[in-house]
This record gives C-alpha cells, sequence and structure tokens, in this order.
C-alpha cells in the first residue's frame, strides 16, 4: 500500500584534491561520502541525529595516488589507484586485477582503487599506440611475498586495440 512506502533517500558528495608541485610530480586523493537519509533524520527533520543514526554515513577512499616520471621515459603511479582494463559493460574478462566484480546494472562503477605501484613504458618506437604496463599489486599483502605482479602490453592499430595480460 502506498502509505507503507517507506521514506529513503541518499545524498553523494565526492572530495577531490590535486596538486602538482612541479610539472612532472602530480599527488591526486578522491574521497566519496554517501549519507543515507532515513524518515528520523531527512534532510528536513527538525531533530538532531542520534548515535544509532551516525551508522547511515558512510567514508571511501577512492584514490589517494602519487605520479612521476623516470627521464620521461617510465611513468610510475604509486598508491590506490583505479584500474579499469576491458570496455565491456556486463562482462569484462580481463577485468582480473579488482578483487571486487563490477556491478552491470550499477549507473557508476563505485569501486575503489587498489594499492599498487605501476610502471608504464610508451613504446612509440613501435608504434604510436603502444604502451607496457609493469604492475606490483599490493592490496592484502602484509609481506613482501604475498606482493602480487602483473604485465600489460597493448598497441593500437587504427580503430583496434590489442592487449595481452598476465597476472
Amino acid at each position: 500500500a502506498l502509505d507503507e512506502v517507506p521514506l529513503d533517500s541518499s545524498a553523494l558528495l565526492y572530495l577531490y584534491g590535486d596538486a602538482r608541485p612541479t610539472q612532472r610530480i602530480r599527488a591526486f586523493a578522491k574521497a566519496r561520502i554517501d549519507r543515507r537519509f532515513t524518515p528520523s533524520d531527512s534532510l528536513f527533520s527538525a531533530t538532531q541525529p542520534d548515535a544509532s543514526t551516525s551508522t547511515s554515513t558512510t567514508v571511501q577512499l577512492d584514490q589517494l595516488w602519487l605520479k612521476f616520471d623516470i627521464g620521461r621515459t617510465v611513468f610510475v603511479t604509486m598508491g590506490q589507484q583505479p584500474v579499469r582494463w576491458g570496455t565491456t559493460r556486463i562482462w569484462n574478462p580481463v577485468d582480473f586485477v579488482n578483487a571486487q566484480r563490477k556491478d552491470p546494472l550499477a549507473i557508476f562503477d563505485a569501486r575503489p582503487g587498489i594499492p599498487l605501484v605501476k610502471l608504464h613504458i610508451p613504446l612509440e618506437d613501435i608504434a604510436d599506440g603502444a604502451n607496457v604496463y609493469a604492475i606490483a599489486q599490493m592490496d592484502d599483502a602484509g609481506r613482501l611475498a604475498d606482493v602480487g605482479g602483473l604485465l600489460r602490453a597493448e598497441v593500437s592499430v587504427g580503430p583496434t586495440e590489442t592487449g595481452i595480460s598476465v597476472a
């Protein structure tokens, strides 16, 4: 019945921080705050929320990374960063880096970044769109032996991009 439908809404806030102290160094941070408003704690309520409703706010650090280059040939990104390989929305067999699977029905990809060190080496001598990536994946790594490794080589020829990934 219509009178039993609960009123519920949420607000989503992204906070960004982007710093470039020099032309070759960049630091970036992105956090997401999700606030769920319930009937007792709505935007128009005159009462203050109590301790039982304070759990309706979640804060998630999406990205926190530092980017720099070595001799303008190897580009290094260290920290929590997104890795989005593949272009499909529902089935993505090359997205084996993220432990959390992408929700194909979600409006946007809300998965947080992954703690890793990424080396990007453009190979413009071979082709305009040729790249090699070496990644040290450090999520859930308590020791050096727990760090995962990935290699990806890709090349673009015309409208086609071909890549090989090994983890």
